[in-house]
């Protein structure tokens, strides 16, 4: 039997649409997953997606200036706010002793520590509720406190000043003196040391300790600069609402509201490419947070990705459609040319 050789010619200018359109795709994906991992980077953006996978609760920030003199008063009152939005909505925990939403606010300033004569002064953040669930810094060793602690006598110290009062970070347990005050050392984290991390607010010794402490240390009291929660969101910006819409809560305020769940999706780059130049505009009298800052940078660098990837797919589709009208043209070309040679025999 002979053998039936089939070959198959492609013309060269088809291989290099081929292997363009290819390039192409695998540029975009590349670019997606970036934006993906980059998406997840960031804890302090992401408990909500730690929490459920199903994209049924929003993470939620409003961050407030000096001036406001946020205090424990009007946490209550937001937290009321909520309690009472979600009873209206009729969304109830499965589980009895469950929370339905998990909360934290804080303040900074600077404090005094000392270990015998040994004295640190450094920035302080004073934290309350569950501030190391929404932002859980690098220990080193030793472990988180929460607002639901009895004590609100707990100090985590940044490896920086830990050596700098004991001369070591194995530490846990022992104990500082803060306004006169003993305080146990609960744990000690790794500051982290890049440049953007400078900048953004935490490249010098920051220590954490409980709103309480901080206030009592702070000769303002401590304003509330920040308070954020994780909470149902059954339908799209009912959490979000709930802080600044007509009835929102922040009525009233000067403050920046975010939603925290939803600033790293498509939709946000959109808006953030229309507001970019707008949001370079410094508001003095509000002082973000580090992790702010540092979550912004990351939206401004995702937000040039997802643009990359935009005019990858949009050249792709508009190369394609033009070799699809040339193709189409070039057959109805051939047609009226064959019809025309027909006519003439």
């Amino acid at each position: 039997m002979k053998k039936i050789k089939i070959k198959i010619r492609i013309q060269p200018y088809r291989w290099i649409i081929y292997g363009s359109t290819l390039a192409m795709l695998i540029l975009i994906g590349i670019l997606g997953i970036v934006l993906e991992t980059g998406a997840k980077s960031l804890p302090d953006q992401t408990i909500a997606l730690r929490w459920s996978e199903e994209d049924d609760l929003a993470q939620v920030s409003a961050f407030f200036s000096e001036r406001n003199l946020i205090t424990t008063e009007n946490v209550r009152f937001f937290r009321h706010s909520i309690e009472e939005a979600l009873k209206a909505e009729n969304i109830e925990s499965r589980n009895t002793s469950a929370r339905l939403y998990v909360d934290d606010f804080y303040s900074t300033g600077e404090i005094t520590i000392k270990n015998g004569k040994t004295v640190s002064n450094v920035k302080a953040f004073g934290v309350d509720g569950d501030f190391f669930l929404f932002h859980p810094v690098k220990l080193v060793s030793g472990s988180y406190f929460t607002g639901n602690d009895l004590m609100s006598d707990s100090v985590i110290l940044d490896r920086e000043t830990a050596w700098q009062l004991f001369g070591s970070d194995d530490i846990v347990g022992m104990q500082v003196t803060i306004g006169g005050i003993p305080h146990r050392i609960a744990g000690v984290y790794e500051r982290p040391e890049d440049d953007i991390s400078a900048l953004a607010g935490i490249g010098e010794p920051t220590v954490f300790v409980s709103y309480n402490t901080l206030s009592l240390n702070s000769p303002d009291g401590a304003p509330v600069l920040m308070y954020e929660v994780c909470m149902p969101n059954p339908v799209k910006g009912f959490a979000l609402n709930i802080f600044n819409g007509e009835e929102g809560f922040l009525n009233g305020y000067n403050s920046i509201c975010i939603e925290n769940s939803k600033r790293f999706s498509y939709n946000s780059y959109v808006g953030l490419l229309k507001t970019h130049s707008l949001r370079r505009m410094k508001n003095d009298s509000i002082v973000l947070p580090y992790w702010e800052n540092l979550a912004r940078v990351k939206e401004d660098r995702l937000m040039y990705v997802a643009l990359v990837q935009w005019i990858a797919a949009g050249i792709t589709g508009l190369f394609w459609f033009g070799y699809i009208v040339f193709r189409i043209t070039r057959i109805n070309v051939k047609k009226i040319m064959k019809r025309e040679e027909e006519s003439y025999l």
